[in-house]
């Protein structure tokens, strides 16, 4: 009881494990310490409500706006929502596995499981943004019909779509082998990776520059037309819910920075994901208004 109670003797235990044991060892004799001095297992897995509540928001949006007629924006936005399927069925199994509590009292197996659970959802996030993207695009291309403008909507397509690509590539050739971004976090495995949090971070930084230049696109088109005070009202909401969406990426940002310093992966990559969701909740509601 007096070691549980001391916070000296903790830091020097933790000092000493971190020092001459195996990152598995270390993990395991914090789990047993935790356990023999009654410490609460702290959990956010709570968190994963706000996805299936966000995923119902979509949905419903999705529903709203393709039932009336299918355009090729809206093949778009579809193919954006079938990708949201499997990202939500991830985000259950990846907080059933462990994802927001303390990676000591996660099993070695589980913490491979999330790791690459996580990769798959990686792909699937940059594919959803990017599919919003262009189902916003392919609005502004149906909507506004001034030739010097679509071109530059038609530049912003290839330019969006060579990135999700990329992304996707960078995925894909991040580490040898493939299996080494689920293995590396105990160091017991040969094989090497890219720095995944700096390219993580510069991906995320140009996703953010995406999201304000397709955001802002529109707006001198927008500024010229004579709305009713509904479609004013709907307009303000979108651009505020688009705006939103570039908040949320900001504060991912964040979230990442975080996580490249963490020595505790299933718990401080939490912000980030549920950061994740509602950034292509909030975009993917934003790309549908338009058409409702």
């Amino acid at each position: 009881e007096c070691s549980c109670n001391s916070a000296d003797v903790t830091y020097d235990t933790q000092i000493c494990v971190l020092q001459h044991c195996s990152i598995r060892q270390a993990l395991t004799t914090k789990k047993i310490s935790t356990t023999i001095c009654n410490e609460p297992i702290r959990s956010l897995q709570h968190t994963v409500h706000y996805a299936i509540v966000g995923f119902s928001l979509m949905t419903c949006a999705f529903i709203l706006r393709v039932v009336p007629k299918i355009q090729w924006d809206d093949v778009a936005i579809i193919f954006a929502f079938m990708m949201q399927v499997p990202a939500i069925v991830i985000a259950i199994l990846i907080t059933n596995a462990g994802l927001g509590l303390d990676v000591w009292n996660v099993s070695f197996a589980n913490i491979t499981w999330i790791l690459k659970l996580n990769f798959v959802g990686s792909i699937i996030y940059t594919s959803s943004l990017g599919f919003i993207k262009i189902s916003l695009l392919l609005t502004y291309l149906r909507v506004f019909p001034g030739q010097h403008f679509q071109r530059w909507v038609i530049f912003w397509l290839f330019i969006n779509f060579s990135f999700v690509v990329s992304v996707i590539l960078l995925f894909a050739v991040a580490c040898k082998p493939t299996s080494h971004y689920w293995h590396r976090w105990d160091l017991e495995h040969k094989g090497h990776c890219v720095d995944i949090n700096a390219a993580a971070w510069s991906v995320a930084a140009i996703n953010m520059a995406l999201d304000f230049v397709i955001l802002c696109l529109p707006v001198r088109q927008l500024w010229a037309l004579q709305l009713s005070g509904r479609k004013k009202f709907m307009l303000f909401f979108m651009f505020g819910l688009g705006g939103f969406a570039s908040i949320v990426s900001i504060l991912r940002l964040h979230g990442i920075l975080k996580y490249a310093e963490s020595k505790d992966l299933t718990w401080d990559s939490v912000p980030t994901s549920y950061w994740s969701r509602m950034e292509v909740h909030a975009a993917f509601i934003c790309a549908c208004l338009p058409s409702i």
